[in-house]
């Protein structure tokens, strides 16, 4: 933690960076909301954020209206 810190990072993605490349690899439309559901950044005094219980639904609501905006501007493809 302490070396991403120095290099001026605040969090770290584990999941989603893969999935993005391939995307632009192949060159195809592809997004991924993040957000957090625990954090590691004190291990002596672990957060675990209620796992991001609180923000699921926010989160199904804002993809959503992403996809609908897509649609709307003729951006969507096959979901």
């Amino acid at each position: 933690m302490a070396y991403r810190q120095e290099e001026g990072c605040s969090v770290v993605e584990m999941e989603c960076s893969a999935l993005a490349a391939v995307a632009q690899l192949r060159g195809i439309l592809w997004g991924q909301l993040l957000f957090t559901a625990d954090t590691l950044a004190d291990v002596e005094v672990y957060d675990q954020r209620n796992w991001g219980a609180d923000s699921f639904s926010f989160a199904l609501h804002l993809c959503l209206e992403v996809l609908n905006t897509l649609e709307k501007d003729g951006k969507a493809t096959d979901f």
